[in-house]
């Protein structure tokens, strides 16, 4: 069974594609801007597995989280008073 390029739907030639490593997804080297001549990386990733790596290594926004659990604290301690009184 021929591959088929995941960025044109073309086939690929055994000796034109690119692999991969996350997804295994194939491509034409001319589709993701690899030179025909060019040596592959061993560990090639395509831009949408590049994409996701950055997007899991944004930082997260722990400043509102603080800021949620102080105001839920606060929340109770004024429901506590108020029973009390």
């Amino acid at each position: 069974m021929a591959n088929k390029c995941d960025q044109c739907g073309k086939f690929l030639s055994p000796t034109d594609g690119a692999k991969c490593n996350k997804c295994n997804a194939v491509f034409h080297r001319s589709c993701v801007n690899i030179s025909p001549d060019s040596r592959l990386p061993a560990r090639w990733t395509c831009r949408g597995c590049r994409g996701q790596e950055y997007k899991n290594k944004s930082p997260v926004n722990t400043e509102s989280t603080s800021v949620d659990i102080f105001i839920d604290a606060n929340s109770t301690e004024n429901e506590k008073t108020s029973e009390l009184s």
